[in-house]
């Protein structure tokens, strides 16, 4: 909420911020000057300290037309002191906007905390930057060891297949094998059946042939 506050008359301003229109003190306030400087030099704020102060107070202050006029002649009473060229000074404040007087009027404070999040921000960038770098090379390991398990499973695979048709060739010959085992055991037993025929009439002959020689 904008307050109005009280401007005392610019006769009852400080003195040091009066000078006559050839931008030196007055007879007067000369001879009081140096011995005043040298009291309040110790501990004194700088005057542009201030003039910033009171700029950035004056943002928030509503002013009636008297007490702006009277602000005008203490600024220009400031101006003259500070400035040796009096009317071009003036001329350039009079033609200045007021949006203009207020921006240089701000106070250039360097930004710490920003600097403070830069350094912070540098630090997370870097560290990013390196988590990034590491799992960029994990990326890459683990692509190499994907490519290196396909390999080994296509061959696992070709070896798979190699044994089936093995198993399959052997499979076939042992079936053969079995089939001539059984061939042969036919043939054995046919063989051994003749034998032993042959043998029992062989036998029976004998018997008879004995028995003829008894009768006789």
């Amino acid at each position: 909420m904008e307050t109005s506050h009280p401007i005392p008359d610019i006769h009852a301003c400080d003195p040091y911020l009066i000078a006559n229109h050839n931008h030196t003190l007055s007879p007067k306030l000369a001879g009081e000057f140096p011995s005043r400087l040298l009291e309040t030099a110790e501990g004194m704020t700088p005057f542009s300290d201030r003039l910033a102060r009171l700029a950035l107070l004056s943002k928030n202050v509503h002013l009636s037309d008297e007490q702006n006029t009277i602000l005008s002649h203490c600024l220009d009473s400031i101006e003259s002191i500070l400035d040796p060229r009096q009317g071009l000074t003036q001329e350039i404040a009079k033609c200045r906007p007021k949006s203009v007087r207020t921006e240089c009027a701000k106070v250039v404070i360097p930004d710490v905390p920003s600097i403070r999040h830069d350094s912070t921000d540098v630090g997370i960038s870097s560290t990013k930057l390196a988590s990034i770098k590491e799992l960029t090379t994990i990326l890459s390991e683990v692509t190499e060891l994907g490519d290196e398990f396909k390999k080994r499973r296509e061959e696992s695979l070709q070896i798979y297949d190699l044994c089936n048709r093995e198993i399959r060739r052997m499979t076939r010959a042992v079936s053969v094998l079995e089939h001539d085992v059984h061939e042969l055991q036919t043939e054995l037993w046919e063989e051994t059946a003749e034998r032993e025929g042959l043998q029992g009439d062989r036998v029976q002959v004998a018997e008879e042939w004995a028995e003829a020689m008894d009768t006789t």
